[in-house]
């Protein structure tokens, strides 16, 4: 296949896999393999069947989960998930994906392996052309688009390996922190009689 042609491909496929936001800084309206930033972990499994997700409890420094007691369960802090997806043309996308204990997917990782070498000037192009010009650039390889403003922290980081891997990461760099703020406020009662009870 000519230069050209593997030029054309990776743009068309570019195209397929992500869709593109209103305007170039506004992350949140971004999907990148048909999932965005907030969506909940049954969407997620109802678009990718072999994303497997397991909920993890929120574990307090100073009780553990003994919280549960009065609680009557065990909160939980956050939700993983880690499976192989297909791209357009069935080739295996490895992807890990996170979500806060209330079920918004605040981060998601993908690995895309191709076969043979990757033009990553054309990828680099065919980005900017839907994205804008990125706010970090190191060559061709390493392209990021940032949201920050405010308490806003997010995220679109696309890395090119021209041996023939392409990963990205998408972000919200503030929502579990934010979350886990907010649980633990809302366990306090739980946490103080905790406290108070006998190991």
């Amino acid at each position: 296949m000519s230069a050209e042609r593997r030029r054309r491909a990776s743009a068309a496929l570019l195209l397929v896999l992500l869709s593109a936001p209103a305007r170039a800084e506004d992350i949140a309206k971004l999907a990148v393999f048909d999932l965005r930033l907030g969506d909940s972990g049954g969407l997620i499994q109802e678009r990718h069947a072999g994303v497997f997700l397991d909920r993890v409890p929120y574990v307090d420094p100073a009780v553990g989960t003994r919280y549960e007691v009065g609680l009557g369960r065990v909160a939980i802090e956050r939700v993983e998930g880690v499976g192989t997806i297909q791209d357009a043309r069935g080739r295996p996308i490895g992807l890990r994906v996170a979500l806060t204990g209330d079920d918004r997917l605040y981060e998601l990782q993908a690995s895309e392996q191709v076969p043979g070498p990757i033009d990553c000037a054309a990828r680099a192009r065919a980005l900017r052309a839907t994205y804008g010009a990125p706010d970090v650039k190191v060559g061709q390889e390493l392209l990021q688009w940032i949201e920050r403003q405010g308490e806003t922290d997010r995220i679109l980081e696309v890395r090119c390996f021209a041996e023939g891997r392409v990963s990205w990461r998408l972000a919200d760099q503030r929502a579990l922190a934010d979350y886990v703020a907010g649980l633990r406020a809302s366990l306090a009662p739980y946490i103080e009689q905790a406290r108070g009870a006998p190991p």
